[in-house]
């Protein structure tokens, strides 16, 4: 069947060598040319068009520069009263007035204001050099303070005291501050500054 199928075709080609007069040349039909689309400048325009969309719709939503604008200049400064203005004032209390009944806060504040205030202990770095060379090395590792005394503790050269402790090096721990640890060595009492 094949040998009939290429007898076939030569006879075909055959033909139509001789209707066109030409040797070696086959009718192909031709290929429409389409010419290539510009993907790259369609993409491109819509990309303009969608900012100038943006443009238009921000231009727009923005208020005009002729009217007073919301924003606060950089040069705004607002009115503030000093803090030492908020404060109350004392109360007068007259010798010849009745006696009246005082809450405890009241109470409280009078005596914290009655009490005599405790002045800082001078810093390790402040005291005698000869004072600082016969004191041991000390080093606040953790210093934990906290509103109740109860749970502040301290941990110098890797060991955990309390207030009323003394320290494995000799100084006695006074008081755990929020500046760092008071500790009275020699009866000098002297405070060790957190780092």
């Amino acid at each position: 069947m094949s040998l009939i199928l290429d007898a076939l075709r030569k006879s075909e080609h055959s033909r139509q060598q001789s209707l066109t007069g030409r040797l070696g040349t086959t009718d192909v039909p031709p290929v429409p040319s389409r010419a290539p689309a510009p993907w790259a400048a369609i993409i491109g325009l819509l990309l303009l068009l969608n900012a100038i969309a943006l443009v238009v719709l921000f231009w727009r939503g923005s208020p005009p520069s002729s009217a007073p604008s919301a924003t606060p200049s950089s040069n705004y400064r607002p009115n503030v009263r000093p803090l030492a203005a908020e404060a109350p004032a004392p109360l007068a209390i007259s010798p010849t007035a009745a006696p009246t009944t005082t809450s405890p806060v009241m109470a409280t504040t009078r005596q914290a204001a009655a009490a005599p205030v405790a002045a800082e202990p001078p810093s390790l770095d402040n005291l005698p050099a000869d004072f600082q060379q016969a004191l041991p090395t000390l080093h606040l590792d953790v210093h934990a303070y906290a509103d109740k005394p109860a749970d502040r503790f301290v941990i110098i050269n890797l060991q955990r005291y309390r207030i009323g402790d003394t320290l494995t090096e000799g100084p006695r721990l006074v008081d755990i501050v929020p500046q760092g640890v008071i500790l009275e060595y020699r009866g000098t009492t002297f405070l060790l500054p957190r780092t």
